[in-house]
């Protein structure tokens, strides 16, 4: 046998050889490139749920800064954008955990919020604490006025205490004012206090104030039901008790009247409130007889939000009133009475009640540009806000029922630094 036909058929072998290490790199990058298809799957799947973990920490931050300011909100953005689970809480004082009710604005305490997010296969999870920004709060006090001070016919104050007469100077009733200043008020002017007796210097704030959104009150927050009137022997009774149980009812006079949206043109006007109620009066509210608040049914609260009508002219009808109770505001007990207006607030006793007479609010917030007081010529006037009444004003607030002011900051967050952490098991 020669060499020649000793070599036959290596070529065929090593195209062969050749073939299979082709074969094998090919198989090798074939599956690397699965490997980094299903990585660059996984880490896109990684950041999908890390971006809408993120969304969602941003989402609740955002919800709990609007009405009704509750934790739960959190559990509202579930289900949508990948979002497994959200949970939004604050320690309160005492170290209970607050996962459902009202953000408190006036605390120091953080909110924490937990956010879990899904995307394809990957999950993450990642949370966040937050220092709520306080938006002050004017309904929180007995007056907060936003233009002139206050206007007293000549009183008698006492610390933590009013003493309001018309004529005579003589009274023998107080008034607790609360946690906070008796008054908190935009003008410098305290011209009125020179004219007041205190024991102590008088409690009396100044400082920037914004006058109520009245008018954008009244675009967003529709009324649904009309107050029932009826004769009372010597005036008219209003009722409002036509509203669901447990619900905020808002209420429109029965029909306007001359040139406020209601007018009491006798001697007395009976309003009768069942649960809590927002009496909404865009061209004010004048009764010239005795104002009296009646519960039905229990604990009852009331708002009555007016503005003034610049177009009146008639006698004694005052442009820049916005709520004028001529002959004097009583409110039973078990009442609470909250009065808005972007003109005058007067409660006052005219000049004919004569007689041992007490007009009474013991539990009263008034939030307006100006307010006028006066007294009967042989009585008393009493005023209070207890302490008691915040909780009724936070509930109205986390509902979005009273005007909030003009053009203000809304309440906000900001990130504790170091807080951000990435918590997925």
């Amino acid at each position: 046998m020669s060499l020649r036909s000793g070599n036959r058929g290596f070529v065929l072998i090593g195209v062969i050889i050749f073939v299979l290490a082709l074969s094998i790199l090919g198989m090798s990058l074939y599956a690397v490139s699965g490997y980094e298809a299903a990585f660059l799957g996984q880490s896109h799947d990684d950041n999908g749920a890390l971006y809408s973990a993120q969304g969602g920490l941003d989402m609740v931050r955002e919800l709990l800064a609007v009405p009704p300011y509750r934790m739960a909100i959190a559990h509202s953005i579930e289900d949508t954008l990948g979002i497994v689970s959200a949970r939004a809480w604050q320690r309160m004082p005492g170290g209970a955990i607050n996962d459902t009710g009202v953000v408190d604005f006036a605390s120091d305490s953080a909110v924490t919020v937990v956010v879990t997010a899904r995307a394809g296969s990957q999950s993450r999870q990642i949370q966040a604490s937050y220092l709520p920004h306080f938006q002050r709060d004017f309904y929180r006090r007995l007056f907060t006025l936003s233009g002139t001070s206050l206007r007293i016919w000549p009183p008698q104050w006492w610390p933590g205490s009013v003493y309001i007469d018309w004529l005579t100077g003589t009274t023998s009733a107080t008034v607790e004012m609360g946690p906070d200043t008796p008054v908190l008020q935009h003008s410098a002017d305290q011209s009125w206090t020179s004219r007041v007796i205190w024991d102590a210097t008088p409690s009396v704030g100044v400082d920037t104030i914004p006058a109520p959104d009245v008018s954008g009150y009244y675009a967003s927050h529709p009324t649904a039901y009309a107050a029932v009137e009826a004769p009372n022997g010597t005036g008219h009774s209003l009722t409002f008790t036509a509203h669901t149980a447990g619900t905020i009812g808002y209420y429109r006079s029965p029909q306007p009247a001359g040139d406020y949206s209601y007018y009491e043109s006798g001697s007395t006007l009976d309003l009768y409130v069942e649960g809590t109620v927002v009496w909404e009066l865009p061209l004010g509210f004048r009764c010239d007889g005795v104002t009296t608040v009646h519960s039905v049914g229990g604990p009852a609260t009331l708002v009555i939000v007016g503005s003034p009508n610049l177009n009146r002219v008639s006698a004694y009808s005052d442009p820049y009133i916005g709520l004028w109770f001529f002959s004097g505001l009583n409110v039973q007990s078990g009442v609470s009475v909250v009065l808005a207006s972007d003109g005058q607030v007067n409660v006052e006793r005219n000049n004919s009640a004569y007689g041992n007479v007490v007009q009474s609010a013991s539990a009263l917030a008034v939030y307006c540009p100006s307010v006028f007081l006066g007294g009967p010529v042989n009585g008393r006037s009493v005023f209070d806000h207890p302490e008691s009444m915040d909780a009724i004003i936070a509930d109205l607030e986390s509902a979005d029922a009273l005007p909030q002011p003009r053009n203000a900051a809304p309440q906000g967050f900001t990130m504790v630094r170091g807080s951000w952490q990435d918590t997925t098991p």
